[in-house]
């Protein structure tokens, strides 16, 4: 299950082209596993037969982009901030003690140049 959102608005600040900034928000249940990847999952909990049950992952993120009409392009720059939970369990279905996932953040930068 998740709820992803991104809304934003379109002005003219300056005489280079348009203006567009955004804000989004997601909340995403159940989407990461690990599953496949137990070597990840032993050396985050230190079990072998380990395996991600479930997930719950929390974004927001804002940015701006602004076109450059006489170039053709765009340049542009995102924040995203990340919070992130895991269930782990063993191999017979038990709950895992697992480490302390950290919060991170992104930032994006770049450009598109059409031609």
């Amino acid at each position: 299950k998740f709820i992803y959102m991104k809304a934003g608005w379109i002005t003219q600040l300056n005489t280079l082209g348009n203006t567009a900034f955004y804000g989004e928000y997601g909340h995403f249940e159940d989407l990461a596993t690990a599953r496949t990847d137990s070597a990840l999952v032993e050396g985050l909990t230190g079990g072998a037969n380990n395996r991600v049950a479930g997930s719950e992952v929390e974004a927001f993120g804002f940015g701006v982009n602004q076109n450059i009409e006489a170039a053709d392009m765009d340049i542009y720059i995102g924040y995203r901030y990340y919070d992130a939970e895991f269930s782990v369990v063993d191999g017979a279905g038990a709950a895992v003690a697992t480490a302390d996932t950290e919060d991170f953040q992104s930032v994006i930068v770049g450009s598109d140049i059409r031609f």
